[in-house]
């Protein structure tokens, strides 16, 4: 594995989950190889690294890859995998657990599904007794160790992990949480939870794979204006830059704001203007000595009640409605 990698998976959330995780990887408590019928095993539907494809339909994948781009890649790597089994049988064996009286794959479903297409009927496998403890964690760390991951199946391998938590009782999920479970940068634990919690229409181009990016696919999904949203849509469709898109959106914003002069304020209207707040009580006494009132009277200059804002403060409010007043009266002379 290289050292970017390494940094990507970085430390497990806690010692418990550490444990949990190498027991896993490693022999997951009993754990018995042996050559088992592949007409006992099915195929783990909530796996985020799920193919699609399985024992009922791997003889029409037409019907399963229809125009996802994703599928047919996935579909042509089983090929291939499947004249390597045919030739060489399969090297490493798969990960099982019991489930009823059937086995259901914890690891290992690509080799089982090629297993399939070359017409074996029996494949070696370890066997667990039992579903591991978190076991969407288990496979998020060996998928990733993959780089022939989709962003779509990056993506999977997340939200099966936040799922698993949910389940679990344990906190919402964070872009501090999620760094500290898998080990990567905040930044792109805040693009894949954008995506995770942003609209359906991001998911779709990278479920298809029209967006295989997870940078492009978080930016779209916290563009929270549709209209915007689309435009970036086309714009990275057309093969421009992140950077490109978000000059250009920001240029959109600034070109609609000088169209519309005066926009309408929504709310009530403002009745009244604060004059705000000052600890400076020579402030306020320069501007009430500056000015005459009549019928307004107040200490000298050298008086110690300058000194005590609670004093100032009262005459400052007073001064105003003495001002507002006599000018008030001028008005109506």
């Amino acid at each position: 594995m290289s050292g970017k990698q390494k940094r990507f998976l970085g430390m497990p959330l806690s010692a418990e989950i550490a444990k949990t995780i190498r027991e896993g990887q490693e022999d997951g408590g009993e754990i018995n190889v042996e050559s088992i019928p592949l007409g006992r095993i099915d195929v783990d539907e909530e796996n985020p690294r799920r193919t699609g494809f399985s024992a009922n339909n791997i003889g029409d994948p037409n019907t399963v890859i229809g125009d996802n781009a994703n599928l047919g890649l996935i579909w042509e790597g089983l090929q291939n995998l499947a004249a390597s089994i045919k030739s060489v049988g399969v090297q490493q064996p798969i990960k099982v657990y019991r489930h009823g009286d059937r086995f259901r794959i914890a690891f290992g479903e690509r080799r089982f599904l090629a297993s399939l297409i070359a017409g074996k009927t029996m494949i070696p496998a370890w066997i667990l007794q039992e579903k591991p403890r978190y076991l969407r964690n288990i496979q998020y760390i060996e998928n990733m160790q993959r780089e022939d991951l989709t962003a779509w199946e990056r993506i999977l391998n997340i939200h099966g992990i936040i799922n698993e938590f949910k389940l679990s009782g344990t906190e919402e999920m964070t872009v501090t949480l999620l760094t500290d479970i898998s080990g990567m940068s905040k930044s792109r634990a805040s693009h894949y939870l954008s995506i995770i919690n942003g609209p359906d229409e991001v998911k779709e181009l990278i479920r298809t794979g029209t967006i295989n990016n997870i940078e492009k696919g978080g930016y779209l999904s916290r563009l929270k204006n549709e209209t915007m949203r689309s435009k970036a849509i086309q714009m990275l469709k057309e093969g421009k830059d992140i950077k490109f898109i978000d000059k250009a959106l920001q240029e959109k914003k600034v070109q609609n704001s000088d169209h519309t002069s005066n926009p309408t304020k929504l709310g009530r209207p403002r009745t009244r203007i604060n004059l705000g707040h000052t600890a400076n009580s020579n402030l306020l006494r320069i501007i009430m000595t500056s000015i005459s009132v009549n019928d307004f009277i107040l200490p000298s200059n050298d008086s110690l009640e300058w000194n005590d804002l609670e004093v100032v403060a009262e005459l400052w409010k007073n001064f105003i409605v003495a001002l507002e007043r006599e000018i008030k009266q001028k008005r109506n002379l």
